[in-house]
């Protein structure tokens, strides 16, 4: 429940008024004539807080920025079948096969260039 008090007690008690808010972290609401006239809250807080919003606004800055691209990808016809999706992306995580053992007498540290002259013309370097 928010804590409310008239902002006479401020101007009256400011320093007590202060220290509690720096121990509860919970804003004050401040009254004038029985309406709310100001929220008082400690900085710390207040900075944590801020943080918070703009890290929530972001995330959903790029949720909306992510929602647009699908659609316009949608309505540019850059969609695909998810079974064809599916099998695009099992293939691409598939374990890559190994090519098949080379019987080139070359080691494979980059001297093949230098024996490139020994392999008859045409045959493939590993």
């Amino acid at each position: 429940m928010p804590v409310v008090k008239p902002i006479s007690d401020l101007q009256r008690n400011s320093g007590a008024i202060a220290e509690s808010y720096h121990k509860t972290k919970e804003p004050v609401y401040l009254t004038k004539n029985g309406s709310a006239s100001l929220v008082v809250m400690d900085a710390e807080a207040y900075d944590e807080q801020t943080r918070a919003l703009t890290a929530i606004q972001e995330r959903e800055d790029r949720i909306q920025r992510s929602i647009a691209h699908g659609y316009d990808d949608l309505t540019n016809g850059r969609v695909r079948p998810w079974k064809q999706a599916k099998a695009e992306a099992d293939r691409m995580l598939a374990p890559s096969q190994a090519p098949p053992p080379c019987n080139h007498p070359v080691n494979h540290s980059g001297a093949v260039e230098f024996y490139r002259d020994t392999v008859a013309p045409g045959a493939p370097l590993c």
